[in-house]
């Protein structure tokens, strides 16, 4: 089995009109995920959350799960190149 984690955020309406929502996220981080060899994919997703914020509760739950291993991929979208990485 290889494990991938995908984090998904978006804070504004505006940034998923832009095509930054959650089910773009998605879609492009899986293909990602898939594309490396992931079996299995653990989701993680903080709607709403603006990015100055730190203590985003699904990412402290998704840096959690890496901390306690078995996953070769951390895997989010870099909206400054609007791709996975």
């Amino acid at each position: 089995m290889t494990a991938a984690l995908i984090y998904l955020r978006v804070s504004t309406e505006e940034q998923a009109e832009r095509g930054y929502s959650i089910a773009a996220q998605r879609e492009e981080c899986r293909a990602k995920a898939r594309e490396l060899g992931a079996t299995e994919i653990t989701e993680f997703v903080d709607e709403g959350v603006s990015g100055s914020i730190l203590e985003r509760p699904a990412l402290v739950a998704a840096l959690e799960k890496l901390k306690a291993g078995g996953i070769r991929w951390f895997i989010c979208l870099d909206t400054s190149v609007c791709r996975a990485a």
